[in-house]
């Protein structure tokens, strides 16, 4: 448990759990309450927990993003939205592009501006990343003034995507995405060892090191990675035995016809 706790210092207890599950070590959960009341490793976090948003599975994909999140095949519904992070006495953007179906990090883009080219930046980042797309993908975004602009919805279009766009006074349609927000924004510095990013070099390297954990390494609530999840949707299609990480991924949806 001690060695668990070390290799991820930003587990809670219920995430723990599921590690231990894993590696075939079995131990009930009050068990485990009572071992980590006694060593006193309760998580500490510097910023309040927000309530998790409750999903339903019974409607289609599409039908409401509200209500359920869980596209049927890999990339057929990718999101971004953009968040704030400071470094040193400067406060930088950032925004990520995540495809629904796995909770995947496609890819993200920081700079201090978040304007029209802040995302033609993302978009030309994306279109270099993405595998051959089913057939009538989404690209959903929140009403944030440039995702409403006409420059922004026909650069998706040129990606082959359908846009979407969260209601109005809705926020909550983005939910994924913002949740993944808070997540970064909760685990991050517990993760890295440090209390705040000094400068852009140190949240780039930061940023990078902690999403490359996210991707491969941190399990969800179903015991799988968001890589593990992406792989899922494969299984049928292509041998993924020897697939370790996006880049071989690509490479091989890439031939596919």
């Amino acid at each position: 448990m001690h060695k668990a706790r070390a290799e991820n210092p930003n587990y809670g207890r219920p995430r723990i759990h599921l590690l231990l599950k894993e590696q075939n070590i079995h131990i009930s959960s009050k068990t485990l309450d009572k071992l980590y009341a006694q060593e006193h490793m309760q998580l500490k976090l510097n910023k309040k927990r927000h309530s998790k948003y409750k999903f339903n599975d019974k409607l289609s994909p599409w039908e409401n993003l509200l209500l359920t999140n869980k596209p049927d095949i890999p990339f057929d519904s990718l999101v971004t939205d953009g968040l704030i992070i400071k470094a040193g006495n400067q406060s930088y953007h950032i925004a990520f592009v995540m495809d629904l179906y796995s909770r995947f990090i496609i890819c993200y883009y920081i700079n201090i501006h978040e304007d029209g080219a802040f995302y033609n930046t993302l978009l030309n980042k994306l279109q270099k990343l993405l595998p051959n797309l089913p057939l009538g993908s989404k690209f959903h975004t929140d009403q944030g003034s440039v995702f409403t602009s006409k420059a922004f919805s026909d650069h998706v279009k040129e990606l082959g995507f359908i846009p979407s766009m969260s209601k109005k006074g809705c926020p909550t349609d983005n939910a994924v995405i913002e949740n993944f927000h808070g997540i970064l924004q909760r685990e991050i510095y517990i993760y890295l060892g440090i209390n705040n990013f000094k400068n852009y070099e140190q949240l780039v390297y930061g940023i990078e090191k902690y999403v490359n954990y996210y991707l491969y390494k941190r399990i969800g609530n179903d015991n799988k990675t968001p890589f593990m999840r992406l792989l899922e949707g494969y299984k049928k299609d292509i041998d993924i035995s020897k697939i370790t990480n996006y880049e071989n991924l690509l490479k091989i949806l890439k031939t596919k016809s």
